[in-house]
């Protein structure tokens, strides 16, 4: 796969491998009931792993077709959705924490 291909901006730093990840995170997140917003990174996603170790997670990812095969690797503490994540807006700049159950938008 051409990494590059996908991003959100026709330059270079919104686009690779990081695009790639946070999708299938997020959707990953969504198909198993938590709809995330595109600026929204927990897990995996925001800290260093090993880079064949995270290469393999996130093809189980994107290969997964069923909901039971879904709901396995979503309970997975590398992908799972925490209490609290961090949200990068776009139009700000600035990342800030969000406590989910405090939210309303998952519950304890």
């Amino acid at each position: 796969m051409e990494q590059q291909r996908f991003g959100y901006a026709p330059g270079p730093e919104l686009r690779g491998r990081w695009t790639v990840r946070w999708t299938l995170l997020r959707d990953l997140a969504a198909l198993t009931g938590f709809e995330p917003l595109t600026s929204d990174a927990w897990g995996i996603v925001t800290g260093t792993a090993d880079p064949e170790e995270e290469r393999l997670l996130f093809d189980r990812v994107a290969t997964a077709s069923t909901l039971p095969e879904r709901r396995v690797l979503a309970e997975d503490p590398r992908l799972a959705v925490p209490r609290v994540i961090t949200t990068h807006p776009y139009l700000t700049g600035r990342s800030y924490e969000v406590d989910l159950v405090a939210d309303g938008s998952l519950s304890a």
